[in-house]
């Protein structure tokens, strides 16, 4: 059962990237502004994005529309401009893409966690903990910070990528990996799936980070605007409501810890 699983959501994100391809070719020459998620399509928190991107275009009176693709191949057509905007990134990552600009109003907190099999003994307080550690660690491919934090601390060989958190939460699973560096925010919906329940667990916070929209730099020009759209939906409640909506009802303290403020 597990492996068949697997398999079905290998299958159905190999499905949302082709379609999410499809729609960018067929909106090339529309007036519609698309936004990059590299978060799992058939997460939670990719419906909540969903929800607040929705709500946020609608009073910009902007046709607009998110793509699920992984990380770096996202980031990569950011930059370049074939894709408008980026749905979450954290602060420091425009000093690695030139031609992104931050939107400055949080929409999210996130703890980026150690995440461990559950049988290991493995504790971790901050990235320097991960230094000489002689362990396999693997993280989100494109993530910035992720990037910038362990390259300089691990050796090539001992480092490793997944393109999306369920993949890296795979690879754990099954001991290609001894780490999985990713957020509560990217990992949390998985947990008590029956692939993961059991055989995962948090080994340690060891950052928390506020995370922001980006766009490209030729729609710089919305960046004022967005930011009073979005701290408008804020102060109305309705990111958390969104939250609760995507994550349900169960999980309402888990959305305020997700809250920027």
């Amino acid at each position: 059962m597990e492996a068949v699983n697997t398999i079905k959501r290998l299958i159905y994100r190999c499905l949302i990237m082709a379609m999410a391809s499809a729609a960018l070719l067929a909106s090339a020459n529309e007036d519609v502004f698309r936004m990059h998620s590299g978060h799992d399509p058939d997460s939670p928190s990719a419906v909540w994005m969903e929800l607040f991107y929705a709500e946020v275009f609608r009073r910009l009176d902007m046709p607009h529309e998110v793509l699920f693709l992984p990380n770096k191949r996202g980031a990569m057509m950011t930059e370049t401009g074939e894709i408008d905007g980026q749905v979450n990134r954290v602060y420091a990552y425009q000093s690695r893409y030139p031609q992104q600009r931050r939107v400055n109003e949080p929409i999210s907190r996130l703890s980026i966690i150690a995440w461990v099999r559950a049988e290991s003994g493995l504790a971790f307080d901050s990235w320097q903990s991960f230094k000489d550690s002689g362990l396999r660690i693997d993280y989100v491919r494109g993530v910035v910070l992720a990037e910038i934090k362990l390259i300089p601390l691990i050796e090539a060989e001992r480092l490793s990528t997944s393109s999306f958190s369920v993949d890296g939460l795979t690879r754990l699973k099954y001991d290609l990996s001894d780490v999985f560096v990713h957020s509560n925010f990217g990992v949390y919906p998985f947990l008590n799936d029956e692939d993961f329940a059991g055989y995962i667990r948090s080994g340690g916070v060891i950052s928390s980070e506020f995370m922001y929209p980006y766009v490209h730099a030729k729609h710089a020009y919305l960046i004022p605007e967005m930011e009073r759209v979005i701290r408008e939906v804020k102060a109305e409640g309705l990111l958390l409501r969104f939250c609760f909506e995507a994550y349900g009802d169960l999980n309402v303290d888990f959305c305020r810890e997700l809250q920027p403020d």
